[in-house]
């Protein structure tokens, strides 16, 4: 695809409207239409991030250059489509005040209702988008938005905001600050507040978390209070307000009211929506008699034309242009022109995946690791994988119950202290929008040699399996279950999952991450409310980890990683029973917590090899 240098309307059939809301709010509508008098299908896409400007998950495979969105849609047009590009509430050339996420769903629907009554379209709508594209797109389809009649459904969609998107296990997504920041230093570029940008480019935002000095009007988002707002909005509210369990931001709880047409879910494990993709897959598929196709790939957010994640590298054959035969746009396309009926199902399957794993580590020309994988399918939507559970024996061995006799069974309590001040680093991970505090993926960590290495801490716990007799698939979610007590008000515990493998007679190792997850203590129970703990009050903890599909190969190790924090992907606990923004006296120096009764579980798999769709 080449690039096309024509300004907006430029083109014969292009114009804007600005479309009026239910409240009388407008939004900025661009239309482009393949011919003067056509009357056909609309695809529609709803963003923040200019309904103009540069889509960065939008590729031209020739040039290596990103396409804006009036690209993207004359490339539609061109192949028979008309097409709507919407700025949503509050962004760009829309009237109205951005409140992230709450809005989509009336918007969309009123949105929606405005296409279908024009002269240019013939009541069918598919929607599209990336990211927040993915949460207009489901937030429009949960309010029963008229004329949808497919979705290309692209890593987003809030299947319920508050536990994957704002936080998680209790803890706060520190993306949220990550996103203000970044969008609070554009807002004060375009407002040309030099002095603004200069003070937001000096901070050292994870630096600035653990200062703690988060009061309104003081805080660093100060200086553009409405990202300020915006953010200690989210960050103070521990439990979902009655708006964010619409349909715009909880679509868990109105799953049922999605028109039953053709949906497209493309996903990827290194990501934060990979859980909530595969759900949907699950829910749609019970619900549905239109078709329901989910593609899983390795990569980070919306990073599908890129081989690799962090450190590691899965090989040419995980790009999804080499998967499909086709670039983004033909696939979305190809999609569509199934979905209204023009051409047969273009793939087999309809459970696609990508497990990672199987490589030898070394690295390749570019300098990345070398973690390979392959692409396999389920042979149906509703496949249940099989569980395996692993208990640390007297000598923390995890081991299977099949390899664990009686008198191997620990009823040992294990010790684990940290420092709020000093938390444990994040290490990958399925992150997005973690710039400049962290990095999402895969990273391969020295063993005790290294005095830098994750494992020479002091307030970890580490457990791991004898050397494995055959490769061990993970395939879905982990589980780590453990009775728990602690001398602060408030505790976290954070899992997280490696592959690790021994560096000869040296007694060294390398491992990889896997996967990982948290819990805070005071939402550990629904029924509590986030009240405070008692100091030596016993609790179940229950931590799920982020759904994924990795194969550890035989004669390696899984590696399991205990301690209390993990950031900057989540907030600190302070200990307090508080939350950080909140937080005005002295945190807790030391955290001291008690684990018992440790049972890791996980879902494994066989998929079918797939070799081309």
């Amino acid at each position: 695809m080449e690039r096309d240098s024509c300004p907006p309307h430029a083109m014969p059939y292009e114009f804007t409207r600005m479309v009026t809301m239910r409240d009388g709010i407008t939004l900025a509508t661009d239309v482009y239409l393949p011919e003067e008098n056509y009357c056909g299908p609309i695809l529609i896409e709803r963003t923040p991030y200019n309904r103009r400007g540069v889509s960065g998950s939008e590729i031209c495979l020739e040039s290596g250059v990103s396409l804006t969105r009036v690209e993207l849609a004359r490339w539609f047009c061109a192949r028979g489509y008309g097409v709507v590009m919407q700025d949503v509430r509050g962004r760009h050339g829309s009237e109205g005040i951005f409140s992230k996420y709450i809005n989509e769903a009336d918007d969309g629907f009123d949105s929606y209702a405005w296409i279908v009554e024009q002269p240019w379209c013939d009541g069918r709508i598919c929607s599209m988008g990336l990211s927040y594209g993915g949460h207009t797109q489901l937030a429009a389809a949960c309010a029963t938005a008229p004329g949808l009649s497919a979705m290309f459904l692209d890593t987003g969609g809030l299947l319920d905001a508050y536990e994957h998107s704002v936080r998680y296990g209790g803890a706060f997504e520190l993306k949220q600050l990550t996103w203000a920041f970044k969008h609070a230093r554009q807002h004060a570029l375009d407002q040309g507040d030099g002095e603004a940008v200069t003070y937001l480019e000096s901070l050292d935002l994870a630096e600035e978390v653990l200062k703690a000095d988060w009061q309104r009007g003081k805080s660093p988002l100060a200086v553009v209070p409405e990202y300020e707002a915006y953010l200690l909005d989210l960050w103070e509210q521990e439990t979902a307000r009655p708006e964010w369990l619409g349909a715009a931001t909880c679509a868990d709880r109105w799953i049922d009211r999605i028109p039953d047409v053709p949906v497209f879910l493309l996903g990827s494990w290194n990501d934060p929506y990979a859980q909530s993709m595969n759900i949907l897959f699950k829910e749609m598929s019970q619900r549905f008699s239109c078709p329901v196709q989910l593609l899983m790939g390795p990569w980070l957010h919306g990073r599908r034309n890129q081989s690799h994640a962090g450190a590691a590298d899965f090989g040419a054959t995980a790009l999804l242009n080499n998967l499909t035969g086709r670039s983004f746009p033909e696939l979305r396309l190809a999609w569509f022109d199934f979905a209204l009926g023009k051409t047969g199902r273009p793939w087999q399957s309809e459970n696609v995946y990508f497990e990672m794993g199987g490589g030898d580590w070394s690295r390749r020309h570019s300098g990345h690791l070398d973690v390979s994988g392959r692409w396999l399918s389920s042979p149906t939507a509703l496949t249940a994988p099989e569980e395996r559970v692993f208990y640390p024996d007297e000598k923390g061995v995890l081991k299977t119950p099949v390899d664990l006799s009686i008198t191997e069974v620990s009823s040992r309590a294990y010790s684990l202290t940290v420092r709020p001040d000093n938390p444990f680093r994040s290490i990958g991970g399925a992150i997005t929008s973690g710039a400049p505090i962290m990095e999402g993926g895969m990273f391969l960590y020295s063993g005790k040699a290294d005095p830098d290495s994750p494992f020479n801490r002091q307030d970890i716990l580490v457990f791991e399996t004898a050397p494995l007799t055959e490769d061990l698939v993970i395939s879905g979610t982990a589980f780590l279950d453990c009775q728990a007590c602690s001398d602060a008000l408030d505790f976290d515990l954070a899992v997280f999952l490696f592959e690790k493998r021994d560096l000869g007679e040296s007694g060294d190792f390398s491992a990889v991450n896997i996967t990982d997850g948290i819990q805070r203590a005071r939402f550990a129970d629904s029924a509590r409310k986030g009240l405070a703990l008692s100091p030596g009050e016993k609790i179940n903890l229950q931590v799920r980890l982020m759904t994924t599909a990795y194969r550890l190969k035989k004669g390696s190790k899984l590696l399991l990683l205990l301690t209390g924090a993990n950031f900057p992907r989540f907030d600190v606990n302070t200990g307090t029973g508080r939350s950080m923004p909140a937080e005005t006296g002295d945190w807790k120096s030391e955290i001291g917590t008690t684990l018992a009764d440790i049972k890791l579980k996980i879902e494994t798999k066989e998929g079918v090899p797939l070799f081309h769709l």
